[in-house]
């Protein structure tokens, strides 16, 4: 993960952020971009009371850059599919597509993200990075 300044998110690291202390004051200092789709927006705003609130509230408002993936063929698909939530579908997607790694946590949407080639990564890493450049402290 080390380097990586723009990544393509699914709901679960975000939700998971959420709870740590601070957790989305030292991501903005970490990530340049964090691109997500609107299903991972729309997820994330509910108990907002909507998407302008959640980034209004969160801070996140030039971190965060919506955008509506492409669709994959059926060829590309991998056998999993079917079993993600459409917010998972989307992230995929959107990583593939813009050739971003994607920040997810889910094992099957890992395992569906790797085998249609997209890099990935977790909250952990995310936690791991912040650290290592001083912007979180474990003690």
């Amino acid at each position: 993960m080390e380097g990586w300044d723009i990544l393509v998110s699914d709901t679960g690291p975000l939700i998971s952020l959420e709870s740590l202390p601070a957790g989305f004051q030292w991501i903005r200092s970490v990530l340049d971009r964090l691109i997500i789709p609107p299903t991972v927006l729309g997820e994330v705003a509910h108990p907002y009371g909507g998407r302008q609130a959640f980034l209004e509230d969160t801070g996140l408002r030039r971190l965060i850059d919506v955008r509506r993936p492409g669709t994959l063929s059926e060829k590309t698909l991998a056998s999993e599919w079917h079993v993600l939530d459409e917010g998972e579908q989307d992230a995929i997607a959107l990583s593939r597509q813009l050739g971003q790694p994607l920040l997810i946590e889910e094992t099957a949407g890992r395992r569906v993200a790797r085998s249609l080639g997209c890099e990935i990564s977790g909250t952990a890493g995310l936690i791991d990075r912040a650290r290592q450049e001083n912007f979180l402290s474990l003690t």
